[in-house]
């Protein structure tokens, strides 16, 4: 009886084969009918889907839309006669080069009855087995497009006959949206895939077969309803003379559950899948004239998706970026401080004291407790300190002294010469004991740019002793060093002002105040800055009751202060990023530079942007620094700040470049 069963559903499925042969010349083979249980859970209609490895048999195009990789297997066991079907494809995505994708499937008959011309029985067990191994290739062009080719190596043995034949696959994918700016149709796919366009050829005896060519059109559409993900596609078959054949169907999914419906083939379709997490089970429920057909498959899919592999190959190039800019950054960093303590020493072998500590100056506000420097400065302060001496002058002499110790607290020499100085400074000025414990008081004070103190010290000597002209003169060089700290400090002030850091323009200006509480400039300021934190105040409270009257409404949140950036925007904004790195690391900084700005002004959350922009501004800022261009110097670490308020070496440079810049003329210099 199985005999018989199969004999008589081969001649049906023979008489089938003659019929479509008649109409479209040639036959249609098994793997015409095409596998993965979504696609036929919706009867067919799978050209224009983005979902699964099986896309490779369906529309190669369509595989370079896929975001992870996943492998996929399907059995079938047709009408209960020994017609098997297996399936296996595994899909590979990878930014950079595309999708590639191997199938195999598997069509095999066994109990086959082999007959002569007299119906005599030969042979009870023959067996039918066809096999087709495909590998294709999908890459997608931005987000609208996306192409792909799918080769097939087909082989047939039936009977003892056996043949081969290579076929080729060709498909498209495309997002109107994205091709052509309709963003109401952001999930709608349009699909085109050429089936057989190199037609395999199979030739088992004497007669070869081909495969006719298909060309299938597809559509589809998904959107979220009532809480479920919905998605539709429609396909339409047409190969040669046949008339067009329409597949259509529908899956509507609730979170780990998928159900699905479809009619194709000339009879109904139903699915089902159970996911978790990576996991999928399906299974497919056929109407099948002969014999209900059921299909069950399985999909893993493994690995991070490509947006998370492109940021993180996007991460590791930026923190190779980041290293070597750190490297450069250190390079210059040393070499600046090796010209400045070069230019430091030949001034001092030249004689020119002064030059060479405003060089240490400088080095010391880059590269604060650098050893060099330190001593460098002990033995020019040293010298100058030895040549007051000499000329008799000294409690300049015994100010000297006291700055080489700074650098220096205990080398003896300069203790001693201090000693020398105070007590022949004293002689001269015949102070009592204790007018000159409070004389090396103010000095000390001073040397350690405690100005107030020591104008206090001074003042209440000169009160006591108006005579003594060597007070009176450090009381001036006070007066004087604080008016240019004062002048610094408001500058500074000034400047965070305009960019509105109100928090550190009020604490510049409280230090100006410490030092100048009448200057009539710091109450200037603090108008200035009172008026913006009052038009800050305004904003946020409108804010507020903008957001507020909004949440009564039950109106939708206040849309960022930011706009959105369209896609357009963020390819225009990879395409600079990738600019501005290239320029970087072929060391074209302000080409960079100018990338980096642009991308910032924009996006300031943009990858590691800030970083790149900030480490620029803090490299210029130093280069100008240490060339003497302190304001531009300045200039550029305050935009450091911009980008990063909480940059603890931007704060630090534009501290010790205020500090020179009121200390150089009084205490670097004679």
């Amino acid at each position: 009886m199985r005999a018989l069963r199969a004999w008589v559903l081969l001649t049906a499925l023979s008489a089938a084969c003659s019929a479509r042969a008649a109409e479209d010349a040639g036959s249609q083979s098994i793997f015409a009918y095409g596998a993965g249980a979504r696609a036929l859970g919706m009867g067919g209609a799978a050209c224009a889907t983005e979902e699964g490895a099986t896309l490779l048999f369906w529309n190669p195009g369509a595989l370079g839309r896929l975001q992870r990789r996943e492998l996929s297997l399907g059995h079938t066991s047709l009408y209960g006669l020994g017609f098997n079907e297996e399936f296996a494809a595994v899909a590979w995505p990878d930014y950079r080069w595309g999708v590639v994708a191997v199938g195999l499937r598997h069509y095999g008959v066994g109990g086959i009855e082999g007959r002569d011309d007299r119906n005599l029985l030969l042979d009870e067990d023959l067996t039918d087995l066809e096999q087709q191994l495909s590998l294709a290739y999908s890459r997608a062009f931005g987000d609208a497009w996306s192409l792909g080719a799918n080769l097939k190596l087909r082989r047939q043995s039936l009977a003892g006959y056996s043949g081969g034949a290579l076929g080729l696959d060709l498909g498209a994918l495309v997002a109107p949206a994205a091709a052509l700016g309709w963003q109401r149709a952001e999930r709608l796919r349009l699909g085109l895939a050429l089936r057989n366009a190199i037609q395999p050829t199979l030739r088992l005896d004497s007669e070869s077969v081909r495969d006719p060519g298909v060309l299938r059109l597809g559509l589809a559409y998904g959107r979220p309803l009532a809480g479920l993900d919905v998605d539709g596609a429609l396909d339409l078959e047409v190969a040669g003379q046949r008339s067009a054949q329409l597949h259509a169907g529908l899956e509507l999914r609730y979170g780990v559950l998928a159900l699905r419906g479809g009619y194709g083939y000339g009879r109904l379709h139903a699915g089902a899948e159970l996911r978790w997490r990576d996991l999928g089970v399906d299974y497919v429920f056929e109407d099948n004239a002969l014999e209900a057909v059921h299909r069950v498959g399985v999909s893993f899919r493994f690995g991070a998706d490509v947006n998370e592999h492109r940021q993180a190959a996007a991460q590791a190039r930026d923190d190779a970026l980041q290293a070597q800019l750190d490297s450069a950054f250190a390079e210059r960093q040393r070499a600046q401080v090796e010209d400045l303590l070069a230019a430091a020493t030949a001034a001092r072998e030249e004689g020119r004291a002064d030059d060479a500590l405003s060089s240490l100056a400088t080095l010391l506000a880059l590269a604060p407790g650098e050893a060099r420097a330190t001593a460098l400065a002990a033995r020019v302060h040293c010298d100058l300190a030895e040549a007051q001496e000499a000329d008799g002058d000294f409690t300049a002499a015994g100010l000297s002294y006291r700055r080489a110790l700074v650098f220096m607290p205990d080398h003896p020499l300069m203790l001693e010469g201090l000693a020398r100085c105070q007590a022949e400074s004293d002689r001269r000025a015949k102070r009592s004991a204790a007018l000159r414990e409070r004389f090396d008081r103010g000095l000390d004070a001073f040397g350690a740019d405690r100005l107030l103190e020591a104008r206090g010290e001074f003042r209440a000597i000169l009160a006591q002793q108006p005579d003594d002209a060597e007070a009176r003169a450090m009381l001036e060089r006070t007066d004087v060093a604080i008016a240019h700290s004062v002048d610094a400090t408001l500058e500074q002030a000034g400047r965070l002002l305009d960019r509105g850091l109100l928090d550190e323009c009020d604490a510049a200006l409280d230090e100006a105040a410490g030092l100048a509480a009448d200057d009539p400039r710091i109450g200037a300021l603090r108008g200035r800055a009172l008026t913006q934190r009052r038009a800050l105040a305004q904003r946020k409270a409108e804010s507020e009751r903008v957001a507020a009257a909004r949440a009564s409404a039950k109106a939708a949140p206040a849309a960022p202060t930011r706009p959105a950036l369209s896609a357009r925007e963020k390819a225009e904004l990879g395409d600079l990023y990738q600019h501005g790195m290239a320029a970087a690391q072929a060391g074209r900084g302000d080409e960079a530079l100018r990338y980096w700005e642009l991308i910032w002004s924009k996006d300031p959350d943009y990858q590691q942007v800030a970083e790149h922009l900030k480490r620029e501004y803090l490299v210029r800022g130093m280069e100008t620094f240490a060339a003497g261009r302190l304001e531009e110097a300045a200039a550029l670490w305050e935009k450091a700040l911009a980008v990063d308020p909480t940059d603890e070496r931007a704060q630090g440079y534009l501290a010790r470049a205020r500090e020179q810049l009121a200390r150089t003329q009084e205490i670097f210099k004679r």
